[in-house]
C-alpha cells in the first residue's frame, strides 16, 4: 500500500472517532450515571470561585441542582425523585464530592467553561464535545505507537485506531464529562514515550518527559499510578546507557516535584495520600458502598465483569445486566481475544533467542505486565468496597497496550482481512445495540411507565405511538441550539463509517 493510499485509510479513522463519540456525547441524557454533575460542579467551583470543593462540605451548586429537576434525571433513570431542591438534604447526590480528585482535568476545562454561554446545560454539552475532541490524541497516539512498534504492517495502526474509535465502553467513558478522558490521553503518551525508550534508548530528555508525563497523570487520576511498573523495566533495558543514574533522578525528581503538593494538600485536607478515604466515607454514610465478601465464586465473576464490561457494560439505571443476545456477544469477543492472545503467544515465542528476547519482545512483555497490573488493581479496590460495579474505563490507564496488543494478536491470523472485518461488525453491531436498542428506549421511552422509581401497568403500543412518545422525551432535555443538529448525527456517523469502510477496503490487508 502506498504512502497515500496508507493516510487516506488513517484519515478516514479520525472522523469516525469524532463522530462515534459526538453520538453518545448529544443523544445521550445529560448529568450521566459517571457523576457528570459532580465532575462538572469541580469546573464550576474552579473558574467561579477559584477553589477545589472539599469532600463532605461543599454541595452543589443551585444552577446544577435545578438542572437535575428540570431535565428529570431521576425520572429518567428511573429512580426516586428527590423531595427537596436542596442539597443539602438529596443524601449523597447533592454533595460536590469529587473534590478529593487532582485537579489537572478540571484546571484544563475550567478557561472553556468559563467564556461558555450561561446556561448549564449548553455548558455540559459543550465541554462534552471537548472531551470527544481531546479524545481524538488518544487515537493519533495510538496509531503512532503501533507504527513504531510494526513499521512494516502499513494497515495495522489504522486498524489499531479504529478498532480502539469503535470501542462501545470506552466511547461511553469518554464522550461524557469526566476525568478519565484525559488520564486516557497522559496514560497513552506515557506508553508512547517508555516504547521510545525501550526501542530507541534511554536519553535526558526522554527520561525528563517519562517523569513529566507521569506527574501529570497522577495529577489528573491517581489511577495512573498503576504504570509505575513501567519505570524499572524502562531503565533496566537500558542498563548499559550513559548517564543513566542521571536520567532516573530526572524521571523520579520531575514527577515527585509535581505529585508532591497533591500529596501534602490530601495529608493536610483529608488525612491520607489520595483523599479517596473521605469520599469512600461519604459513601458508605449514606449506604452506596459495600465490600463483597471474597470466595472463588465472587473472584472469577469480578474477573468475568472485568473481561465483559471491558468491551460493553449494559446499563439498566446504575445496575450492569445482562441478556442471550448480549452473552452471545461476549462469547463472541472471547474467542477473538483467544485467538488474539494466541497469536501474541505464537509472536513471542518466535522472538525468544537464547539471548533473551530483543526490544519489541520486552516491549510488549511490559504491556502484558502493566494490563495485569491495572487489572488486579480494579479487582482489588472492587473487594476493597472502593467501587460498587466493575466498569471498562478503570482500564482506560492500559487501553492502549490493550488495543495493541489485541489488534496484534488478530494480524497474525492467516484469515486477516475475514477476522478483522468480523471484529468490527461486532463492536458495531453490540455498540448499537447498546446504544439504540437498550439506553436510549430505557431513558426515553420505558422511563415514561416509571413513576417516582416504580414500574406502573401500560398497555402496548403500536410502533407510530411509540415514537410518538419516545422522540419528545428525547428532545426535551437537550439543549434548544443544538435539537436540530441532533438529526445530522447519525447520517454524518454512517457517512463515516462508509468512507471508512471504502479505504479499508481499497488497503490490501492481507498482504500488509
Amino acid at each position: 500500500m502506498s504512502n497515500h493510499s496508507r493516510r487516506l485509510v488513517w484519515l478516514s479513522v479520525l472522523p469516525v472517532a469524532l463522530l462515534h463519540g459526538g453520538l453518545y456525547a448529544s443523544f445521550l441524557p445529560p448529568w450521566g450515571l459517571i457523576d457528570e454533575e459532580q465532575h462538572l460542579h469541580y469546573i464550576q467551583h474552579l473558574a467561579e470561585r477559584r477553589a477545589i470543593p472539599i469532600v463532605g462540605q461543599t454541595y452543589l451548586s443551585s444552577e446544577i441542582v435545578e438542572s437535575l429537576f428540570t431535565t428529570r434525571r431521576f425520572a429518567i433513570f428511573h429512580w426516586p425523585t428527590p423531595t427537596s431542591h436542596d442539597p443539602r438534604e438529596m443524601g449523597l447526590e447533592g454533595h460536590s464530592y469529587e473534590g478529593y480528585q487532582p485537579p489537572l482535568f478540571y484546571m484544563l476545562l475550567a478557561p472553556l467553561y468559563a467564556v461558555l454561554p450561561d446556561d448549564i446545560l449548553i455548558r455540559l454539552y459543550c465541554l462534552r464535545w471537548a472531551v470527544v475532541g481531546l479524545s481524538l490524541l488518544t487515537v493519533w497516539m495510538t496509531y503512532g505507537i503501533v507504527t513504531q512498534l510494526f513499521p512494516q504492517h502499513r494497515t495495522l495502526p489504522c486498524f489499531a485506531g479504529l478498532l480502539l474509535a469503535l470501542l462501545p465502553e470506552r466511547t461511553a467513558s469518554v464522550s461524557r464529562l469526566n476525568n478519565d478522558v484525559l488520564l486516557e490521553v497522559m496514560a497513552t503518551a506515557f506508553v508512547w514515550v517508555y516504547t521510545r525508550t525501550t526501542l530507541e534508548g534511554l536519553s535526558l530528555r526522554r527520561s525528563q518527559l517519562l517523569g513529566l508525563l507521569f506527574g501529570l497523570g497522577v495529577l489528573t487520576k491517581t489511577s495512573m499510578g498503576v504504570l509505575v511498573v513501567l519505570l524499572p523495566f524502562a531503565f533496566w533495558t537500558n542498563r548499559h546507557a550513559s548517564k543513566r543514574q542521571l536520567s532516573a533522578l530526572w524521571t523520579g525528581g520531575i514527577a515527585t516535584v509535581l505529585i508532591l503538593p497533591l500529596v501534602a494538600r490530601n495529608l493536610w485536607l483529608y488525612g491520607d495520600l489520595t483523599g479517596f478515604t473521605t469520599f469512600r466515607a461519604l459513601n458508605r454514610a449514606f449506604g452506596v458502598f459495600s465490600s463483597p465478601g471474597i470466595t472463588l465464586q465472587t473472584v472469577l465473576s469480578a474477573a468475568l465483569d472485568l473481561f465483559r464490561h471491558f468491551w460493553v457494560v449494559w446499563w439498566k439505571g446504575s445496575l450492569a445486566t445482562t441478556n442471550p443476545v448480549v452473552n452471545g456477544f461476549y462469547v463472541a469477543l472471547a474467542l477473538l481475544s483467544g485467538c488474539s492472545l494466541a497469536g501474541v503467544a505464537r509472536y513471542l515465542q518466535a522472538r525468544h533467542q537464547p539471548s533473551g528476547w530483543d526490544r519489541r519482545a520486552q516491549a510488549i512483555l511490559m504491556y502484558l505486565l502493566a494490563i495485569a497490573s491495572c487489572a488486579i488493581s480494579v479487582l482489588i479496590s472492587y473487594f476493597a468496597g472502593s467501587v460498587p460495579v466493575i466498569q471498562g474505563r478503570f482500564l482506560l490507564p492500559v487501553i492502549t497496550p490493550i488495543v495493541i496488543l489485541f489488534s496484534w494478536g488478530l494480524w497474525h491470523s492467516s484469515c486477516r482481512k475475514v477476522v478483522a472485518v468480523a471484529t468490527l461488525g461486532v463492536l458495531l453491531v453490540v455498540g448499537a445495540l447498546s446504544l439504540f436498542g437498550n439506553l436510549l428506549p430505557y431513558f426515553y421511552y420505558w422511563s415514561a411507565f416509571v413513576e417516582n422509581g416504580v414500574p406502573q401497568p401500560h398497555t402496548p403500543l403500536g410502533l407510530r405511538e411509540v415514537w410518538a412518545l419516545f422522540y419528545p422525551r428525547f428532545l426535551s432535555d437537550k439543549p434548544a441550539g443544538m435539537r436540530a443538529m441532533l438529526v445530522w448525527m447519525l447520517p454524518l456517523y454512517a457517512a463515516s463509517l462508509g468512507f471508512a469502510g471504502a479505504m479499508f477496503g481499497r488497503a490490501n490487508l492481507s498482504s500488509d
